[in-house]
């Protein structure tokens, strides 16, 4: 008899034998699948799992301090907090900013920017919609954080730049602005990581902060958070993450050559609807003293984002607060290119302290009159009551003894027509014409009677204030010219002890060097000091201190060529006035350039704002010198 349900067993065992073997190795599969997982990948998959929810809160490196040359601070950050916003966090991202808009309370077009800017980025990159947010906008996104709107919404504490002498100084110190995608990856190329520049960082883009922006930006900390699904930080991150912590280094501090209430007295001398610069430098080493551009703006508002309504009111501003006039701004020289012409007239030898001219008031020269800024004449002058007096006449004379190359030579030789060296701000370098330069450039040959103009500082001469006060250092130096600086000193932050701190001054660096004759130097110094201290001096009653010797020379530089007679309305067709100084004159400590722009005489215009300057660094010297109770005749 057989079995029934022994052969069924018998037939079946193959199958469970098969099926047994499947689930051991499916078994053993798992188990090595976890083991593979959890110990030998571990590691790997535990940091895509931190990668989901541990983000790197970077902590903002503190931007080092600018200051003057007497430890007085002229730049530095203070606390802030900027609005951000990650697009890929929001239900609706333009619902989120219509919503923050009305504590924002932008106008149309700046709203419309905000949107551009975020719609453009990454979803999942914090982009800044505002900075510097008052503390009550900061209470508000705090208390509504939890309202659906607010995803992704964040307040992050960031320092900002604070420029202390306000609109003062915008121009050589600059400011910062919002580093865009373009600049991340033209910054960030060839940097180590802990160097590149990340969306939302700021970048020094003008003045001393664009020049000196590796010095002055330090290196940003890194804080490891927790955030939930959608971005929030919840709280420091609970696990060890190995080197994702960083501590921030702050940025080295600048110590300027710009003496502080030296550049107040510079800037304050300007009134409020005057435009134009003053630069004033030590002849005996470069170091700027004061550099004004007038008007001017206020930094602060590149370090926040700049309306639309602000940018149009400073770019259409018809005295141009944005441009550098102290090494952008172009000038005729005028009168005080007859420094330049009677160097040239002198060292040609065909002109002597005895050589006299007879002025009637007029030049005849191919039947065209050139005219004399004193319609009555100078009478019989020589070249330093040529100087003291200002008189046209005896430089149109000048000029065709000598011809335009020999002035352009020595114009260029004192350093007009040619960069200073500053490298700041993209200095120009202007113009010094020679007969060559307009055959080159015009295809034209040069005539006569554009040597007359341009010997009194008219025709194509171009010239900058940092350039007027190059030549006054060649002048007070009897030929010797230093690079111009604004760098005083680099400090090396190292602790809160300041002793401990490296620093490194650098040298003056010598431009150049040449000599003329002593005779040369004698008559042009002397009629530089008649200018000022003789009653018949052209700056004498605007220019002379009770206090010091000044030495210079004033200049009234047209804008547009004028008829005789011919009287001139518009502001913006007036003359310019200029006045170029050194002092003390016997003892040169300080030179300055001031060109006021169509403001008139440079004796009444320009002359004053020097002497202001002037008195200001030399009495700070005086008293440096003899103590706190110096004694001198107030004027």
């Amino acid at each position: 008899m057989v079995l029934i349900g022994s052969h069924n067993q018998k037939e079946s065992y193959p199958r469970l034998k098969a099926v047994s073997i499947i689930l051991v190795a499916a078994f053993f599969i798992l188990l090595f699948r976890l083991w593979y997982l959890q110990i030998l990948k571990g590691d790997i998959y535990l940091s895509y799992s931190n990668d989901n929810r541990i983000t790197k809160f970077w902590i903002p490196a503190t931007r080092g301090k600018i200051f003057d040359r007497n430890n007085n601070i002229l730049v530095d950050s203070r606390p802030s907090f900027d609005l951000t916003i990650t697009r890929g966090y929001t239900k609706n991202y333009e619902e989120t900013l219509t919503k923050l808009n009305e504590w924002l309370m932008l106008d149309r077009d700046d709203f419309n920017d905000v949107v551009k800017k975020v719609k453009s980025e990454r979803p999942y990159r914090s982009v800044t919609i505002a900075r510097d947010i008052s503390k009550e906008l900061v209470s508000l996104v705090e208390v509504n954080q939890t309202k659906e709107f607010m995803n992704g919404v964040s307040v992050e504490p960031t320092p900002i730049r604070n420029y202390r002498l306000g609109d003062n100084g915008a121009h050589f110190l600059g400011y910062l602005r919002e580093v865009d995608d373009s600049g991340l990856k033209r910054f960030n190329e060839n940097k180590k990581e802990s160097e590149k520049y990340r969306p939302g960082n700021y970048i020094g883009t003008y003045g001393l902060e664009k020049k000196y922006e590796h010095v002055l930006r330090g290196i940003d900390g890194i804080k490891p958070v927790e955030v939930d699904v959608k971005g929030r930080i919840i709280g420091e991150a609970s696990l060890n993450v190995g080197d994702l912590s960083r501590e921030f280094e702050r940025g080295s501090n600048v110590i300027t050559t710009i003496d502080r209430d030296v550049q107040e007295a510079a800037y304050q001398s300007f009134s409020e609807n005057e435009s134009g610069s003053i630069v004033a430098m030590n002849p005996q080493n470069g170091e700027i003293l004061a550099i004004v551009s007038y008007p001017a703006f206020n930094p602060d508002i590149f370090s926040t984002s700049i309306s639309t309504k602000k940018w149009k009111k400073l770019s259409e501003d018809l005295r141009r607060p944005l441009i550098d006039k102290v090494v952008q701004g172009l000038y005729p020289p005028g009168s005080t290119f007859k420094i330049a012409v009677a160097v040239a007239a002198l060292e040609s030898g065909l002109v002597s302290l005895d050589t006299k001219v007879t002025c009637p008031g007029y030049l005849m020269y191919k039947n065209r009159k050139y005219r004399c800024h004193k319609d009555t004449g100078h009478g019989s002058v020589n070249i330093i009551d040529a100087i003291r007096e200002s008189c046209d006449v005896f430089f149109y004379t000048m000029g065709i003894k000598i011809g335009i190359d020999r002035i352009s030579h020595y114009a260029h030789l004192l350093n007009l027509g040619t960069l200073s060296g500053l490298d700041l701000n993209e200095e120009k370098k202007g113009l010094v014409p020679s007969s060559e330069w307009k055959m080159r450039v015009k295809k034209e040959k040069w005539w006569g009677g554009e040597t007359l103009s341009a010997a009194i500082g008219q025709s194509y001469n171009q010239v900058t204030a940092m350039q007027l006060a190059m030549m006054m250092m060649a002048v007070a130096n009897r030929g010797k010219l230093y690079v111009p600086t604004l760098i005083k000193g680099i400090e090396t932050y190292k602790g809160d002890d300041a002793d401990l701190n490296d620093y490194y001054f650098p040298p003056p660096q010598l431009l150049k060097e040449f000599t003329l004759k002593q005779s040369t130097w004698d008559a042009v110094q002397t009629g530089l000091f008649e200018v000022v201290n003789n009653p018949r001096g052209t700056a004498y009653y605007f220019g002379k201190s009770k206090r010091y010797s000044i030495a210079g020379k004033t200049g009234t530089a047209q804008v547009i060529e004028q008829e005789e007679d011919q009287k001139i309305t518009q502001k913006v067709f007036q003359d310019h006035a200029l006045f170029v100084a050194y002092a003390p004159s016997e003892n040169p400590q300080i030179v300055v350039a001031v060109i006021v722009e169509n403001g008139g005489h440079g004796s009444s215009m320009g002359a004053p704002k020097a002497k202001k300057v002037i008195e200001t660094y030399l009495d700070k010297q005086t008293i440096s010198l003899l103590g706190n109770n110096p004694t001198w005749t107030s004027e």
